[in-house]
């Protein structure tokens, strides 16, 4: 009976750790997928924020990329002119094509000065719904119609810049666009795309948050070209230095936060599958040390373990003991090292305990 409840036992663990593992990786690939819906092109940092002018006539450059120049105005008021509520968001202000900010920006047609698209929690707060296309709201001294919900991220408004900045309130005067986003995969392009629009800006590298894809940049053409292996961690080096010196806007904090999730989930069930591996290990060793017949002398140790002769174990040791036969409790303190040579020194067996 007691064996049968020991082996209940170590099913019922091994369970929860495999279900532990399995959940954590759905969750790690939910947090990736989440991350990747937000942002996935390339962004450039101008090393000059572009003004309201510079921006809208960078936005209506042709190029053979979809493109984006945008900026942030933090802690904005809006407001619901019916209801009178109000709160504040983050207001994202761009000019060119708007999905190529935010992939769920194409609800916004290009050039759209009267409307725009807002996050979920920002709706809920305003309206007390998320059903609110078609609703205005007010903001930057001007009324918009809300073309769309966005639900990542989730407190935040899109609107396309009128180039009109004076008329839509102080705030506006002083904000600066300070990013560019391109539609593009390819590292050649990146570098097109940059000498075609004559951008003097830095590439902002967000993908090394997510995984470890980068660590194939740092091969050189040649295993055996030292210089190269140096230049390829010294612009390493500069991209996170970048990382860690930019003030991050909601659509990257949002990223950052789902890298965030994706790693911590990820390594929560590796941990979870190794325990579980170690269990069913310890399972079937001791299953195999149980059919084995003991020699004379591991015999006489484990009647000792059994008849009161053991050493004494603290708390926590008693209780994992509890999980394996006698014979392969012995065994793994013979290997531990915590069976002692005399047999004077030996005070309570773990197996008294388990009896009791």
């Amino acid at each position: 009976m007691r064996e049968i409840r020991r082996w209940c036992v170590n099913a019922v663990i091994l369970a929860f750790l495999l279900g532990g593992s399995f959940g954590f990786h759905v969750r790690a690939l939910q947090a990736k997928q989440q991350a990747r819906a937000v942002w996935g092109n390339a962004t450039y940092l101008p090393d000059v924020p572009l003004s309201a002018e510079e921006a809208q006539k960078l936005g209506e450059k042709e190029s053979g990329f979809l493109f984006a120049v945008w900026g942030e105005l933090s802690g904005e008021t809006v407001s619901d002119p019916d209801m009178g509520r109000r709160t504040q968001t983050d207001v994202i202000v761009f000019y060119g094509s708007p999905e190529a900010a935010i992939p769920t920006g194409a609800a916004l047609s290009k050039g759209d000065t009267s409307g725009c698209l807002i996050g979920e929690q920002t709706a809920w707060e305003l309206f007390g719904s998320i059903g609110v296309v078609g609703e205005e709201i007010c903001i930057g001294g001007g009324t918009r119609t809300i073309r769309g919900v966005i639900g990542m991220p989730g407190s935040c408004v899109l609107v396309f810049g009128t180039g009109e900045t004076a008329a839509d309130g102080e705030e506006w005067e002083r904000l600066r666009f300070d990013r560019v986003t391109a539609c593009i995969n390819q590292e050649a392009d990146k570098e097109q795309f940059a000498l075609q629009q004559g951008l003097n800006a830095s590439l902002l590298r967000l993908d090394y948050l997510l995984d470890f894809d980068w660590l194939a940049e740092l091969v050189p053409g040649k295993w055996s070209d030292f210089s190269g292996w140096k230049k390829n961690i010294k612009q390493k080096e500069q991209d996170f230095a970048l990382l860690s010196e930019t003030q991050m806007h909601s659509p990257e904090l949002y990223y950052k936060g789902q890298c965030r999730r994706y790693r911590r989930s990820r390594l929560c069930g590796i941990l979870c599958a190794a325990v579980a591996a170690g269990q069913m290990s310890a399972c079937v060793s001791g299953l195999r040390r149980r059919k084995e017949p003991l020699s004379e002398s591991e015999s006489g140790m484990a009647e000792r373990f059994s008849s009161g002769g053991g050493m004494r174990f603290a708390s926590i040791w008693n209780h994992i003991g509890r999980f394996f036969t006698d014979e392969a409790y012995y065994l793994l303190n013979k290997r531990l090292n915590r069976i002692p040579k005399q047999p004077g020194d030996v005070v309570q067996p773990h197996n008294k305990q388990r009896q009791n």
